[in-house]
């Protein structure tokens, strides 16, 4: 009890009775006393605030908030822990019946549980010092803590996995721990620690972690995991102070939650070497002063920039295998630290533990890596990582060494005593902290000098692959490390022996001392990230060895054939899913580059509009469920085209993406601004959105995702959820305006051949393409587009090259038209919005740079296009201004005259844009359709189901249709306002904010706030100018108008 009072007065000592001053130790104190107080007040299990108030305020506050924690799990352990022997008593129902009202029947349920809980609670730490975690004591008073939080939070239950976040509390309030008798009175700090309310304190601990754990171990459902957008989110995080090491990860489709999933769920318990590690690392994560936990990012992110160097070097095992088996954490000597760059001042305003303890020799390792956290969430810069990561090269530099044994210890702390252990054991003394590092920095010199070797060569091995101090050629020590090392008798364990270096047989299954032998995983080894340079020296040596002369096929270290390469390839993570779709591709002929494909491909662009997935039941066949359903619950950005796509093929596709309705509108747009105003206005704007699309590609290739994706690791949920909707609202605007003008030209063309006889109002014409979009709608493969597409785009391309033909031939014969004026102020901000609108391709831009082979020429081809597209704007706008001037209709096809050319024209342009309408409509409709029915709710196989999809589906085209009719008579305001309000955030908001976000140079970042804020205007001005100004614009030509009564 007086070491008790002593560890109490020494923290209030330490601290100065601040909390702000506890939370600092908590990063930079060594052997900061009473661990399981301190947590407490962190969890805030007892008021923090109460701390410096002195022992009787504090201990009256903390008693009472200890015995109601106390009080409120003894209650709950009553309820859902019932003994087998005293049921049998209470309740006359046979232990066996089936009836579901018999208490039985939940007790049996719960020993299913509680049997679910021992299996993996047998396999927590058992490393621990003395085997802690391996006693009958600990490991009931585990079960029963998640047996009771499983019972109590019945939604999520027990998750594997929980058992590794309880053990360290566990360990934490049993080690502080004191006997206090039932009637002893004892001060409040012996009752906070009182050893028979173990169980209740470490439940108390739990349940707070787990209020924000909790989300992590839950199943997504019809939305994404929790856990797998806070793993995107680390890597986006990454990106700010790194973005070479994110862009590298990002290129070898290394989905972060393959990772993040267990370091989020464990909170780093497995990637730091030793339970006093954990409790180290978990003093700065629960003591952190931004709030408990809020530092779990920021320390993925510091690992990863720990393990720079590995990881930017590896190829897809490699950095999976590095990210999977992280190797321990350097301790510096303290020499090493004075050489060390210290970390600069964070910036005003953001809370930091002192940075300059960061050198301190007594700082265990992990200690180094939450301050180094904690300093690159607050600085957020390229120049922090770099830092970081410098630090750890020279670390890693001047002498690998394993972290101390402290670290592999309790954390500081004494474990509870030998009587209280009851029949705790140690099975083997424990390896000195010295002969550890002797024999590790053996295995690292060697696997140094193995991996620097040429494997051809012969090799200046290291002397412990010597043998009587005579140097070994590189196939002999390959031989001997396959015999010794690499493979093992499939009978046993030990090796085989016997045998001679010139008399050893090659062969993976020959025999070796009589026995048969298998390949050894270095991965699953004890300290298998250690040697795994010894095994990948081996590999590389009997690769090269397979092509000497005289070396036999059947050889381990020989040729393989083409089977068993495949076979060795299928060991790598991912490796079926890949060899599944590399071999259907190959069977579907996708490699034929014609250009029919072409367009196919461009319609894949839109099954993943805006780099989105947009998930539908039925679009999969029977026959293929089992291998084309996704590994993991949602993935974001699978592709339907793969990264082979030359830049002759991006050129097309971009190209194909921003040509459409718009182009037909310019001529009026030139007519709102003026001849010369325009054309500058659209050159302006070109620029704008290339500029802004190169930001948008450029965040994409450090980031990844999808565009809302990428607002949300970056700007947060609410991001992503503004850029879906602004894609939803410009999607039906597309649709609306590609539904007016068929309505307006079909009027037209109608009108001409009847002689304006049978003349029908714009929303009849409107109402009739119904007719054709509702079934369509109800489409689930979007590739069955594909002929309409190519389709589609013949006719657009026809249509073009007649109004040109019209508009030269105008201006030969009448000459310029008298109205055409350089400037019309008063409605030029139309003109604006209209020019926005024509470069409608913006959502496909992050589609086509995955689609890519060389996503770094992306500017380069979208230079071409774009300045291919804005040739022919300004062409078409121009001269169908210059050869109609103010006369020039919303769609300049009404202007032309009636001939039987003119009218085949327009009934294929207005075929083109009804043919396109599906292809907008699809992500908006897979948009809505994914927000109103949950995914578990399938049509493919109910009937039922897939009607009420498709009568929603039918709902949606009404709407457009309802846009339509209002908009009918306006085209030019209505093409303005969607140009202005929805394709503007998209095209030059979103982007410069995102890019923002991962810009670091100065200049850069105020060049980004600029391009926002000219989108915001541009938003805001003309949306506002387009609706002031609906009733003064001029309507569509009339034709009929003159002969209707």
């Amino acid at each position: 009890m007086d070491g008790l009072l002593r560890e109490w007065e020494e923290l209030k000592r330490l601290t100065l009775m601040s909390v702000g001053r506890l939370q600092q130790l908590s990063f930079t104190h060594a052997h900061l006393p009473l661990r399981s107080v301190r947590w407490r007040m962190h969890l805030d299990v007892v008021p923090a605030e109460h701390f410096s108030q002195g022992d009787a305020d504090c201990g009256r506050i903390w008693s009472v908030w200890i015995d109601k924690e106390r009080t409120s799990y003894a209650a709950l352990r009553r309820q859902f822990i019932v003994d087998g022997t005293r049921l049998s008593q209470e309740t006359a129902a046979h232990p066996l019946t089936l009836d579901e009202d018999s208490p039985w029947v939940r007790y049996h349920a719960d020993q299913e549980l509680r049997t679910t809980i021992a299996l993996d609670v047998a396999r927590t730490f058992p490393d621990a010092p003395s085997g802690y975690f391996q006693s009958a004591r600990v490991q009931q008073l585990l079960c029963d803590v998640l047996f009771v939080y499983a019972k109590e939070h019945a939604a999520l239950g027990y998750r594997q996995g929980m058992h590794e976040v309880l053990a360290p509390l566990l360990l934490a309030v049993d080690t502080d721990a004191v006997d206090v008798g039932a009637g002893e009175a004892a001060g409040f700090v012996a009752r906070m620690v009182d050893r028979r309310f173990v169980e209740h304190d470490a439940y108390a601990l739990f349940e707070r972690v787990m209020r924000v754990c909790a989300e992590w171990y839950q199943a997504g459902g019809a939305r994404e995991a929790a856990v797998v957008v806070r793993s995107r989110q680390m890597m986006a995080q990454l990106a700010l102070v790194d973005a070479e090491l994110a862009r590298h990860v990002a290129a070898l489709d290394i989905e972060p939650q393959l990772f993040g999933l267990r370091w989020l769920r464990l909170l780093f318990g497995r990637e730091v070497h030793g339970v006093g590690a954990v409790l180290r690392l978990w003093d700065a994560l629960l003591g952190d002063g931004a709030g408990p936990l809020r530092l779990v990012d920021w320390t993925g992110v510091a690992l990863l920039v720990a393990n720079r160097q590995a990881l930017v070097q590896a190829d897809y095992a490699g950095c999976l295998g590095t990210l999977l088996h992280l190797p321990r954490l350097a301790r510096p000597s303290a020499d090493t630290l004075e050489r060390t760059p210290p970390l600069p001042p964070a910036p005003a305003g953001t809370w930091t533990p002192p940075l300059h303890m960061l050198l301190a020799p007594e700082l265990a390792p992990v200690q180094r890596l939450a301050v180094q956290a904690a300093y690159l969430r607050a600085a957020q810069t390229a120049d922090a990582g770099r830092l970081v990561a410098e630090q750890h090269a020279l670390w890693a530099a001047e002498g690998w060494a394993v972290v101390g044994a402290e670290d592999e210890s309790d954390g500081g702390h004494r474990l509870p005593s030998n009587a209280q252990r009851q029949a705790l054991r140690i099975a083997s003394p424990s390896p000195s902290p010295h002969s550890m590092r002797r024999v590790s920095e053996s295995m690292a010199r060697a696997t140094d000098r193995l991996a620097s070797t040429p494997p051809s060569q012969p090799a200046s091995l290291p002397r412990s692959l010597h043998m009587d101090d005579a140097r070994l050629g590189a196939s002999v020590a390959a031989r001997r490390l396959h015999r010794h090392l690499v493979t093992r008798p499939a009978d046993g364990d030990g090796y085989a022996a016997g045998e001679s270096d010139g008399a050893a047989s090659d062969s993976d299954t020959a025999s070796m001392g009589g026995a048969r032998t298998v390949a050894v995983d270095p991965l699953t080894l004890a300290s298998g990230d250690t040697t795994y340079g010894i095994y990948r020296w081996h590999r590389q040596a009997g690769d090269e060895t397979a092509g000497s002369p005289g070396h036999r096929r059947g050889s381990s270290l020989g040729a393989v054939s083409d089977a068993e390469r495949v076979q060795r390839q299928m060991a790598a993570p991912g490796a079926f899913r890949r060899h599944f779709v590399q071999e259907r591709a190959r069977q579907q002929g996708r490699m034929a580059n014609v250009v029919t494909a072409n367009f196919v491909d461009f319609i894949a662009l839109y099954g993943h509009f805006a780099g989105e997935e947009y998930p539908s039941d039925e679009d999969e066949s029977g026959a293929e469920d089992a291998e084309r359903a996704p590994l993991l619950q949602r993935q974001s950005s699978v592709r339907s085209l793969q990264a082979t796509a030359s830049d002759g093929k991006a050129f097309f596709l971009l190209l194909k993406a921003f040509v459409g309705t718009g182009v037909l509108v310019l001529p009026r747009a030139f007519s709102n601004g003026g001849l010369a105003a325009s054309a500058v206005t659209m050159l302006a704007v070109a620029w704008y959105a290339w500029h802004c699309m190169v930001l948008l590609g450029d965040v994409y290739l450090v980031v990844g995702g999808s565009y809302s994706d990428l607002g949300h690791r970056l700007l947060g949920r609410w991001a992503g959820r503004l850029i879906t909707v602004s894609v939803l609202l410009a999607q039906i605007g597309f649709c609306a305006a590609y539904t007016i003008f068929v309505a307006t030209n079909a009027r037209d063309l109608w009108n001409t051949l009847t002689h304006c006889r049978y003349d029908l109002a714009p929303a009849v014409w409107v109402a009739l393409q119904l007719l054709a979009y509702v079934p369509l709608a109800w489409v689930r493969r979007i590739k069955h587009f594909a002929p309409f597409a190519v389709a589609a785009n013949a006719f657009i391309m026809v249509g073009l090259a007649y109004v040109l033909a019209f508009d030269v031939g105008e201006l030969a014969r009448r000459g310029v038209s008298p109205d055409v004026v350089a400037l019309n102020t008063a409605r030029f901000p139309l003109l604006v919005g209209t020019s926005v609108f024509a470069f409608e391709g913006v959502t496909l831009v992050i589609p086509v740079v995955d689609s890519m082979a060389n996503k770094h020429r992306f500017p380069v081809v979208l230079t071409r296009a774009l300045g291919v597209c804005v040739v022919a704007f300004v062409a078409i706008g121009a001269l169908s201004y210059l050869a109609l001037g103010d006369a020039v209709d919303a769609v300049v096809l009404v202007n032309l005259p009636p001939v039987v050319p003119t009218f085949a024209v327009q009934l294929m342009y207005s075929l083109a844009i009804m043919m396109s309408v599906p292809l907008q409509l699809f992500p908006a409709v897979r948009i809505l359709e994914a927000a109103v029915f949950p995914r578990a709710l399938s049509g493919k196989r109910n009937a039922g189901v897939k009607w009420r999809k498709n009568v929603f589906r039918g709902l949606v085209v009404l709407l457009v249709a309802l846009v339509a009719v209002v908009g009918a008579d306006r085209l030019d305001n209505f093409i303005a306002i969607i140009g202005a309000f929805s394709c503007t955030p998209l095209s030059f908001i979103y982007p410069a904010a995102l890019h923002y976000r991962i810009s670091t140079a100065r200049w850069t970042r105020i060049k980004d706030v600029a391009l926002g804020l000219v989108g915001s205007v541009i938003l805001v001005y003309v949306t506002y100018i387009g609706i002031a100004s609906w009733g003064s614009s001029t309507p569509s030509i009339d034709k009929c108008a003159s002969t209707n009564p």
